[in-house]
């Protein structure tokens, strides 16, 4: 699906594994594109929210969905979790949400400078990032000011005509 990169403890070192195996076989590192393509999606997030902000230094950010894929309570190798890192680089006050309050406290451990938000407290955000396919998302420009940016990574809003709505979900349609 398309969306954000891929993570997780098992995919990334299968991925490596199996990299490590075509190259020794064959010669050929094309696995390592993929590696690339992850971190090129991360960057381009990042440069949608600066382009909507155009400064990140103390703009008040949302990332919903921290986990490594939705519903699950581990955040290891989590994209969400590399992404707040950045948006944490840039200056930005980054708060957390994941239907998963697991994943939540162990994303907090991980990150000490991130703070958890319930869903009706994302009114005052700058810049809100939806990176799981949760439905729990799919309503969330309803409690949303106007002046939000919404950057939708995982293709579930579909209102859109009242919001600053970016969409970097290619589904291909």
């Amino acid at each position: 699906m398309p969306g954000m990169p891929y993570g997780g403890p098992c995919l990334v070192k299968d991925v490596y594994a199996f990299a490590k195996f075509v190259l020794e076989k064959i010669g050929l590192d094309f696995v390592k594109h993929i590696h690339d393509y992850n971190e090129m999606v991360l960057d381009e997030i990042i440069k949608a929210v600066k382009r909507s902000v155009k400064e990140l230094r103390g703009k008040k950010v949302a990332v919903l969905g921290v986990a490594y894929k939705p519903k699950a309570m581990s955040v290891k190798d989590s994209q969400s979790l590399r992404l707040c890192e950045k948006l944490l680089r840039e200056g930005a006050q980054v708060y957390i949400h994941d239907i998963n309050g697991r994943a939540i406290e162990e994303a907090k451990r991980l990150l000490k400078e991130v703070q958890s938000i319930d869903l009706n407290e994302l009114r005052d955000m700058d810049v809100v990032i939806i990176t799981s396919s949760c439905d729990e998302y799919k309503h969330i420009p309803a409690i949303l000011n106007t002046s939000t940016i919404i950057i939708d990574v995982a293709g579930v809003v579909r209102e859109k005509r009242q919001h600053n709505v970016i969409s970097l979900y290619t589904s291909g349609h």
